[in-house]
């Protein structure tokens, strides 16, 4: 999905499923949860965020990220480390702040339900992709109760 901005900035909104199908820890620095699920720490040096950036600009017209707007964005784990995502190219993507600003909470909000035990890892996955491909939906709703209601009425329909 791409977006334009009152601007015409283009970026994405969601993860280019062909870049950034999301990919679980493969190497765990330990386990959480009761679930004991892989948990990477969090190791994703500046190269590897600029070849991510630098393969969304190939393949979206328009979109650029500069020195200049790099602040607006930051390199988002599709699959959350939290919910045992990886540190690997096909776990990043560069997320918008129009956009980390609705599903940032929604990922902390997941992860402790996860830590409680009250959903499985494949739940919470399959939420916060959910989440992320809605955003526009997401942005209609007036607080995080909605958001996360909205998001465990929808997301497996």
């Amino acid at each position: 999905m791409i977006s334009l901005t009152a601007s015409a900035e283009a970026f994405p909104t969601a993860p280019l499923n062909q870049l950034t199908p999301g990919e679980l820890c493969q190497k765990p620095d330990s386990y959480r949860y009761p679930e004991h699920i892989a948990y990477c720490e969090r190791d994703v040096a500046p190269a590897m965020k600029w070849g991510v950036i630098n393969l969304y600009m190939k393949n979206i017209p328009g979109f650029a990220i500069t020195p200049q707007n790099r602040s607006q964005y930051k390199i988002d784990h599709y699959i959350p480390l939290c919910m045992g995502g990886a540190n690997v190219v096909s776990n990043l993507w560069p997320q918008h702040m129009t956009i980390y600003q609705y599903t940032d909470i929604i990922e902390e909000d997941l992860c402790k339900e996860l830590e409680l035990g009250s959903i499985t890892q494949v739940q919470a996955v399959a939420q916060i992709q959910f989440a992320k491909a809605h955003v526009e939906d997401l942005k209609k709703l007036k607080d995080a109760t909605d958001r996360m209601n909205f998001l465990k009425e929808n997301y497996n329909k």
